[in-house]
């Protein structure tokens, strides 16, 4: 991502000046030895010249197919990109093949961007200058050609040719960097070049940004397929940790596990259209635990979210809040007894503030917290974004996950549906007694008449999640009385024929997604 001003603390200059320069793994370093191999280019001498990338025509052809192989692009928005590259790069003077991989990394080509810098889009070469047109407001495939062509030049230039640059483009680095690739790369993804000989220097960026748009250069690394080519050794991890605790409380967890799941990209999810594929999940702290999920409850809150029923969902989006799996990672000030290898769960609430002056969760109603994070569909302090369970795996803290021996619901009403019968399910109500709904219908409940409350002093109350206390309260009375849940178990696999099953209330009586690969 091209950015306006360069970061005021490298953190990666920290690094290399406590614990010494990085310490490179000679047997991923360097060009390979087979071509298209995926390779760690950490020093800018091993960046590999034009003579090893792939052709312009190559690159279409295993690119073009993720450019319109999405629910939110068209073909004829891709072509328009395609074309917009080289007519931008021939007029910059630079390789078409370059801006095109740094197209690929940064929006894997689309041009409604599912992922964008800081929860916002800022187009195909997200580059983060306000007022960059976007393609947003426009039907698939019908982003004008001068919008697409826009963002590119913005991307390459800093502006879009009317004016001065608002910001160092594409063609500023290669400039100021005399032409060198990785150099000039670094630039535009860092706002400087921390370290000309050491492309993981990267301040508050992407540590393999360089290496990675290397690899899509070789062919190695193709279409949308996203993945980190470079990691620091685990020595220097262990005195990262230290630094970035000291400096930020978290740090990147390197996992031989990947985070995948099925992703809402736009409202037609709900119609069986959701995506596998790989996102990032919250960046670690401390207080986290990875869970490498078994089991997921298709709630009617997952389609609302998934057709933007409620509220616009902000995408890509995973769904799915009633977790249980088993702890893969678990951090050193984790909560609850949890350790690596016991079974857990999590409900609708990722977090709250825990703070001593907060009245709710002092008062043990974390789930009333006004600062709270849902486990999908939300932002976690520091900018990142909640996924739920309709996955392989789950990231977040520990004191939202649970160790139950097993997951169950006690709910009053969860009808979702306007249609509901109210006035005669207040009916069935004795003295005094009370109604909850916890079903939240898109539309108005209906109208009744008020002596359904009168004629027995009854009340009508609702919740959302119970307080993490309660859970625990509630899970040890299903223990203790031996109650067993009412499922349907479908494979994860068939997640997008179970949502629109649930849609057409199927599930009798609740839809549980069972992850075959882990629930073994």
């Amino acid at each position: 991502m091209l950015h306006v001003a360069p970061y005021l603390l490298s953190f990666s200059t920290l690094l290399y000046t406590v614990v010494g320069a990085p310490q490179h793994d000679q047997a991923t370093n360097g060009p390979s030895s087979v071509p298209g191999s995926i390779q760690c280019y950490r020093l800018a001498s091993d960046f590999p010249p034009s003579s090893q990338w792939v052709s312009w025509q190559t690159l279409i052809d295993t690119s073009r197919p993720d450019m319109v192989g999405i629910s939110n692009s068209g073909p004829d928005e891709a072509d328009a990109a395609i074309a917009a590259v080289q007519a931008v790069s021939q007029s910059a003077g630079l390789d078409p093949r370059i801006v095109f991989a740094v197209m690929m990394q940064e929006s894997s080509g689309k041009v409604r961007p599912i992922v964008g810098d800081y929860g916002k889009s800022y187009g195909l070469l997200q580059a983060q200058i306000p007022g960059i047109p976007l393609c947003d407001d426009y039907s698939k495939n019908e982003c004008p050609e001068d919008v697409i062509t826009s963002q590119i030049k913005f991307g390459v230039f800093g502006h879009d040719g009317n004016g001065s640059p608002v910001a160092p483009g594409l063609a500023y680095w290669m400039e100021a960097q005399a032409g060198d690739v990785s150099r000039s790369l670094r630039g535009y993804n860092t706002g400087s070049v921390p370290d000309p000989n050491d492309l993981t220097k990267a301040g508050a960026a992407t540590v393999s940004y360089v290496s990675d748009v290397a690899n899509r250069l070789t062919g190695a690394l193709v279409g949308a397929k996203h993945q980190a080519t470079c990691s620091l050794s685990s020595s220097i991890v262990l005195c990262c940790f230290f630094i970035v605790r000291y400096a930020t409380n978290n740090f990147t967890l390197n996992t031989d596990y990947t985070f995948q799941g099925w992703m809402r990209l736009d409202p037609s999810a709900a119609d069986g259209n959701m995506r596998w594929q790989s996102y990032e999940p919250k960046q670690w702290q401390e207080t986290d635990v990875d869970i490498k999920i078994t089991h997921t409850g298709i709630y009617a809150s997952d389609i609302h979210t998934l057709r933007s029923g409620w509220a616009a969902t902000v995408y890509p989006c995973c769904v799915g809040h009633e977790i249980v799996g088993q702890a893969v990672e678990v951090g050193s000030k984790v909560e609850g007894g949890i350790k690596v290898g016991v079974c857990v769960r999590v409900g609708a609430q990722s977090s709250s503030c825990l703070k001593p002056d907060c009245e709710e969760c002092s008062n043990s109603v974390e789930n009333h917290c006004q600062t709270s994070v849902n486990t999908y569909d939300d932002k976690y302090p520091g900018g990142s974004k909640s996924y739920g369970g309709y996955a392989d795996y789950w990231r977040g803290p520990s004191h939202s996950g649970r160790t139950p021996p097993r997951s169950v619901n006690l709910l009053i009403s969860t009808v979702s549906s306007p249609d509901m019968p109210l006035e005669q399910y207040l009916q069935l109500l004795r003295v005094h007694r009370t109604f909850i709904e916890v079903g939240a219908p898109e539309d108005k409940v209906p109208a009744f008449n008020a002596f359904a409350l009168i004629a027995n002093g009854v009340k009508i109350d609702g919740s959302a999640i119970g307080a993490p206390a309660e859970i625990r309260e509630t899970l040890d009375l299903t223990v203790k009385k031996n109650v067993k849940a009412w499922i349907n178990a479908r494979p994860l696999k068939e997640a997008n024929e179970a949502v629109v099953d649930m849609g057409a209330n199927e599930a009798r009586y609740r839809y549980v997604l069972v992850n075959e690969n882990h629930a073994k």
